[in-house]
Formats: structure tokens, C-alpha cells, sequence
């Protein structure tokens, strides 16, 4: 049987941008007014409870494949609401174009006079719109709400700043290969990062590095001589061996493959390989801070 890449990458995202203790915030919206809503993730279950089991067959969604169904608590302080217990349902739906996007069906698994809630999960931005049971793309939304990071704005970019990864900050440099010739490769650290993103802490989790992430930022990484122009990667830094190690995981083009190095203390010279490389290797790379 052939896997569906799509709907297997949208099962993997949504572990990730779901975890226990995640903190989801937005508006919700009724008639012409609108109210802050706060979903906390709870853990997640290996049994679909009765009650929202009946609600999908009642909308026609038996058939539709379960990614991912997990304890929530929703609070609306305005109505009273805090701190209520939901079930988090994800399947799979066919948004614009044919394409599989992750669906989500919210609703308390004892009171069903709370109602159903429907949306549209965004597994890249960790974000979710939607409305009631009849509620699709398109629709205006009833209920946003987005990811809130762990750490502030001012604190993510000090932390970044400590450890090298200033934004703006380029490096170019020679990266040789067993199969190629010596070729240019050109990173570039961007913004900082709220929170790690899914796709850095999956490769951390299957490299078995536990130490602790002291920043993260998104990243440009270029290889001319291949016509590989800029494209986006994540950036994440942390300390092992008194080094500075720099992890890097490619977003757009995976082809492009994971670099670990080390940044100088003063911040000036990156060196490194692929993602088993470390300093007692000889380095794939030497890259030099050109601004």
C-alpha cells in the first residue's frame, strides 16, 4: 500500500504543533462582538470518547482518517467558561484545490449543548480558524486563535543576541564533498524565534540531543554553483563541549540537508558538516561572517 505523503506529513506536524501544555489564544466572535478564547492542550488519548464519535458520524466523517485526538481545556472568561474539558479531534479534509488539510473538531465530550466547533488547522503557522459544524475554508471565522510562544519578543532576541545568532548576520564560505568539487555556501541567520518550530525539534528528537535550546531563529541558505537560491531554513542554537553549537534544518528544500557547526565565540566564523559531523571531525565547511 502506498502511503499518502501529504496526509502523512500532516499526521506528523500536527503531534508537534499539538503537544501537552501548549497554550492556544484568539477572539471569538459573536454578532458584533468579540471575546478572548484560551485552548490548553492536555495529553493526548487512544480512544475517540463516545459522544464526539457520534457527532462526526452524525456530520458524515466516519470514514475519514483520525491523525490525531487529544484533552483540552477551553476558557472564556466572558461567558463564565473556565478551564471547561473539550476533546481535540483532527482528521483529514480536502481544502482548496484537492489538497489534504487537517480538519479539527472541538467539543466537550459530556455537555453536547456546548456545540461543535470546526476548523481549519495550519499545521506551518500553528493556527486555527474556524466555526460551527457547517463552517469550511472560506467562511468568515467564528474563532482564531494562534500558538502563544513560551518565550516574550525581547527576551527570544537577547537570547539569540548571547549566543551569535543576530539577525541580519551572513557568513560565506567553501563547503567541500566526496562527490563534488569545492562549491560556495552562504547562510544568513533572520528573526528570532518564539519557539523552537516542529520541523528543528523532530530532527533534535531523532539525533537524541537533549541539550537545552538557548535561541532559535529562521535562516536563509543559498548554494550558487547548484542554482540553489535562498531558501528558508531554521536555525537553532545550544551549548555542548563549551562550544556553541549550531543546528541547521532546511524548511523549503529538504534536498538541501542538515548542517550542524559551531559558531566562534566572537561570532565570526562558522565551521561544520552534515548532521553526525562534530569537532573532533575534519569540517565540510568554513564559513566566514561577511556583515
Amino acid at each position: 500500500m502506498v502511503k499518502n505523503k501529504n496526509i502523512e506529513f500532516l499526521k506528523e506536524k500536527t503531534k508537534l504543533v499539538l503537544p501537552e501544555g501548549a497554550e492556544y489564544k484568539g477572539t471569538i466572535t459573536q454578532f458584533t462582538s468579540k471575546y478572548d478564547i484560551t485552548y490548553n492542550i492536555g495529553k493526548r488519548v487512544t480512544e475517540i470518547p463516545d459522544l464526539v464519535r457520534e457527532s462526526r458520524d452524525g456530520l458524515g466523517w466516519s470514514d475519514v482518517e483520525v491523525l490525531f485526538v487529544c484533552e483540552a481545556r477551553c476558557t472564556i472568561k466572558q461567558f463564565g467558561m473556565e478551564g471547561e474539558p473539550v476533546c481535540i479531534l483532527v482528521d483529514v479534509h480536502k481544502a482548496k484545490k484537492g489538497v489534504e488539510a487537517a480538519r479539527m473538531l472541538i467539543m466537550s465530550p459530556t455537555k453536547p449543548e456546548l456545540g461543535i466547533f470546526v476548523a481549519h488547522l495550519d499545521v506551518r503557522r500553528e493556527e486555527f480558524v474556524g466555526g460551527d459544524e457547517n463552517w469550511w475554508i472560506g467562511d468568515a471565522p467564528v474563532v482564531s486563535a494562534q500558538r502563544v510562544a513560551s518565550l516574550t519578543e525581547a527576551r527570544r532576541i537577547r537570547a539569540a543576541k548571547e549566543i551569535g545568532l543576530v539577525e541580519g548576520t551572513k557568513f560565506k564560505g567553501k563547503c567541500s564533498h566526496p562527490f563534488f568539487k569545492a562549491y560556495d555556501i552562504i547562510f544568513e541567520f533572520g528573526k528570532a524565534l518564539p519557539d523552537m518550530p516542529p520541523e528543528a525539534a523532530k530532527v533534535r528528537k531523532e539525533l537524541g540531543w537533549t541539550e537545552q535550546v538557548d535561541a532559535c531563529c529562521r535562516g536563509l541558505q543559498s548554494i550558487p554553483e547548484f542554482g540553489a537560491q535562498p531558501s528558508e531554513v531554521v536555525v537553532v542554537g545550544d551549548k555542548k563541549d563549551g562550544c556553541c553549537r549550531v543546528l541547521v534544518v532546511p524548511i523549503e528544500k529538504p534536498e538541501l540537508g542538515i548542517s550542524v557547526a559551531t559558531l566562534s565565540e566572537d561570532g565570526g566564523q562558522l565551521i561544520g558538516g552534515e548532521q553526525d559531523w562534530w569537532i573532533e571531525q575534519e569540517p565540510m565547511f568554513t564559513a566566514v561572517k561577511t556583515k
